[in-house]
């Protein structure tokens, strides 16, 4: 298995391109059903990656065989010793805090589907339009088909 990491798109690591800059001293991912999972990568001041991280704002996500296993943003860097730096990320599920559910009705109107994917996709479509297109959130596939009472709160 190969393991890649990539800021906004570029290439930050990669095992194969060590001799060309593409390395780090340390990573660690930890990844966690229904959690949002976290990224420590630790970048050399020679590395090609060094500085590529801007905290809040820069996408990281790692491959594993070119398949995205992570993908997130950087919340805390740290300048070590040796002029070394260590970031911290957190996963894109965290991407929900940066929203805010206002009291709401649902289903939105009468006859609207009332189901599990149907509530996710209401919450996510308010969630989308509060954040910018990187932080916007897609709806993947919803197995549970249990229909869901109405919420109507604040009525």
């Amino acid at each position: 298995m190969i393991y890649t990491i990539y800021v906004d798109g570029n290439c930050i690591y990669d095992p194969r391109l060590v001799q060309d800059g593409y390395m780090l001293i340390s990573a660690s991912l930890d990844l966690e059903a229904s959690k949002a999972g976290a990224l420590t990568l630790t970048i050399p001041p020679d590395a090609a990656g060094y500085g590529a991280i801007k905290k809040l704002s820069s996408t990281v996500a790692v491959k594993r065989d070119g398949v995205t296993i992570f993908s997130g943003r950087c919340l805390d860097e740290q300048i070590r010793w040796d002029n070394s730096v260590t970031y911290t990320c957190e996963g894109c599920l965290a991407y929900l805090v940066d929203s805010i559910q206002r009291p709401f009705v649902f289903p939105a109107a009468e006859g609207d589907p009332a189901t599990p994917a149907a509530y996710l996709g209401f919450l996510l479509t308010r969630h989308n339009a509060q954040v910018p297109a990187s932080r916007q959130l897609k709806i993947g596939t919803v197995t549970v088909t249990d229909p869901i009472l109405p919420y109507r709160d604040w009525e």
